[in-house]
């Protein structure tokens, strides 16, 4: 793949579900893994409540990542979007304007509903495989939450897949 690939990570899910958000560990790994495996520059995205959490995210991958602005306005968030050759992402805000400005998009799913997400833009959705995800509960109280439960491989293959298909090099 090429080397001047640009993928989009965002971190926040917004304030009703925190546990939308892959862990700060596991999000280190998939930007180590990506870099790594597709030789991609990382643009890590979130807002303002993403600040310290992307800063120990940073810290515990190995990779560089190239960083953002968390105080932008809605409009500069999604041009930092339509920088990206693709955006993985919760269910949120960045997943929907992603789709709206047709970036491709791999999004994960666990507290809500991958059913009721189009990506018109091309991608993937990937879910938890646990009997209570798609609880729409704001709060998790299980050992091992649906979150936990996504795999970062699964991520990066369906990335791979995504990047080799023909729709995701024309996006805007």
């Amino acid at each position: 793949l090429d080397s001047n690939l640009v993928i989009g990570l965002n971190t926040g899910s917004g304030s009703r579900w925190r546990y939308k958000q892959l862990g700060e560990k596991k999000t280190a790994q998939l930007i180590d893994r990506l870099t790594s495996h597709l030789k991609c520059k990382i643009l890590l995205l979130g807002g303002g409540a993403e600040v310290e959490r992307n800063a120990r995210i940073r810290k515990m991958a190995t990779s560089n990542v190239i960083e953002t602005d968390y105080t932008h306005s809605p409009l500069e968030f999604a041009a930092l979007i339509t920088l990206c050759d693709a955006l993985i992402s919760s269910d949120s805000l960045a997943l929907h304007i992603a789709t709206s400005l047709g970036v491709p998009v791999i999004a994960f799913f666990g507290p809500t509903s991958e059913a009721e997400i189009e990506l018109f833009s091309g991608g993937a959705k990937i879910s938890a495989d646990i009997s209570c995800a798609c609880c729409y509960k704001r709060n998790c109280n299980v050992t091992t939450t649906c979150m936990d439960l996504i795999d970062i491989g699964q991520i990066e293959d369906s990335l791979t897949d995504l990047l080799k298909s023909p729709r995701s090099s024309n996006h805007v």
